[in-house]
């Protein structure tokens, strides 16, 4: 690192995540037992922040990523 100090910022993320109950019969319900949707929101309140840049980036700050989302199905056994 050059020694750059950034603004001090606050982040805020969010899961929600569901695993639906088995209401079917046969092969159908029993793979919903394993099935779990979620959602994660990073940076939720869209907060604008950059992090210290090192040697090898030209910027002293690097810009960081605005709020972004991340919709995953998981099938465990």
């Amino acid at each position: 690192m050059l020694g750059t100090k950034t603004d001090a910022y606050f982040l805020m993320n969010m899961r929600l995540a569901i695993a639906p109950a088995a209401h079917g019969f046969g092969q159908v319900g029993r793979m919903s037992d394993h099935l779990q949707l979620s959602l994660t929101i990073r940076n939720l309140l869209d907060t604008d922040y950059a992090k210290p840049g090192g040697l090898e980036h030209l910027q002293p700050a690097i810009p960081q990523d605005g709020r972004n989302y991340l919709l995953r199905l998981d099938y465990r056994l």
